[in-house]
């Protein structure tokens, strides 16, 4: 008699956890299709974007001016931190980045891939992937892969965290996804190997629909 109810019980905990775990996970997919409705009717966008990375024992933090343009035209100037000054520009339709370095008379530009490393970040991220809708992008390719997202209600944001026992991106099994109450897009994002910081990001004094044209971008 006894076997046979903690079997009950511990049957009804499992269908409980599955039926908690299918809520959240619907309710992760709602909050990613209206804040990708939202960014439907994004065409351009700037800030100033808080950057820090974390490969093995190298850490990196950098101020940027960030522009971007539909359908993926991003131009990031560094404000603060290591290459102060220099300049990217991702064109899209080209697959090529313009990479801008500051010499004492002005600038001296090249152009790269975008993947190599001169134009990416220390752990390799491309300049096209720093934008509001790479990271929805992201976000949705997550769910239907069986990773857990659960949903955390704030003050300001409502938090999306994705989490897996095994790795989903390099070494990062951990995303938290922060969604702006008030425009219904992500702001800050951050990863993490296990419990470790790898990757934040943070855009500030957000600005939609500016109507911004491709010489606004340039640099």
């Amino acid at each position: 008699m006894k076997r046979t109810f903690f079997l009950v019980v511990a049957f009804s905990l499992i269908f409980l956890w599955i039926f908690i775990a299918a809520n959240a996970s619907e309710q992760c997919s709602e909050i990613i299709k209206s804040s990708f409705e939202k960014w439907q009717k994004v065409k351009d966008y700037t800030c100033t974007m808080y950057a820090y990375n974390r490969k093995g024992n190298e850490e990196d933090v950098r101020l940027y001016e960030y522009k971007f343009l539909k359908p993926n035209y991003v131009y990031m100037k560094v404000l603060e931190g290591r290459s102060k000054k220099a300049k990217v520009f991702y064109d899209p339709v080209k697959d090529k980045v313009k990479g801008c370095k500051k010499i004492l008379w002005g600038y001296i530009c090249k152009t790269f891939d975008p993947s190599d490393k001169k134009v990416t970040s220390i752990r390799g991220a491309k300049v096209y992937e720093s934008s509001m809708g790479y990271i929805l992008d992201e976000a949705k390719s997550l769910l239907p892969s069986g990773v857990a997202c659960l949903v955390k209600d704030g003050d300001n944001f409502v938090v999306l965290e994705f989490s897996s026992s095994a790795p989903f991106e390099q070494d990062v099994s951990r995303l938290k996804v922060y969604i702006d109450k008030s425009m219904g897009l992500p702001v800050k994002w951050e990863k993490f190997a296990g419990e470790l910081l790898v990757n934040k990001v943070e855009l500030r004094d957000v600005k939609l629909n500016l109507g911004l044209t491709l010489k606004d971008l340039k640099p």
